[in-house]
């Protein structure tokens, strides 16, 4: 299964590198994420992050996302740049999971946990 992830805030740009260094440098994750870029807007120079794409094929890795998104929020929390981040798990499928940088980490996992454990039960 594949999931697109997006994510927002004050700054897209920083936003979307930092959550993709962030999953790249997770082990479990390697080799599974790439970016998706969108046509350049009329005021920018060259292609743009849209989202990123992140092959989902075992409960190993949705366990690996599970973690790493929640410690990515509470990470740019801590930051002072960083009002408030939102990401947004997107499947094939249309569902949707939107979570943001004000809730735990506590409660975040077992949520993107069990939206990840749905998609590779339908598979």
């Amino acid at each position: 299964m594949e999931v697109q992830i997006q994510v927002s805030g004050e700054d897209q740009v920083s936003e979307y590198t930092a959550l993709w260094e962030w999953l790249k440098s997770e082990r479990e994750l390697a080799g599974r994420i790439r970016a998706v870029r969108r046509p350049p807007a009329e005021d920018e120079l060259g292609d743009g992050l849209d989202l990123i794409a992140l092959a989902v094929s075992s409960l190993g890795v949705a366990v690996a996302v599970a973690q790493t998104v929640p410690a990515y929020l509470a990470a740019r929390r801590r930051s002072a740049r960083a009002d408030q981040v939102s990401v947004v798990v997107r499947k094939r499928d249309g569902e949707e999971l939107e979570i943001n940088s004000n809730r735990s980490i506590a409660e975040l996992e077992p949520l993107i946990k069990a939206f990840l454990e749905r998609g590779l039960d339908e598979e």
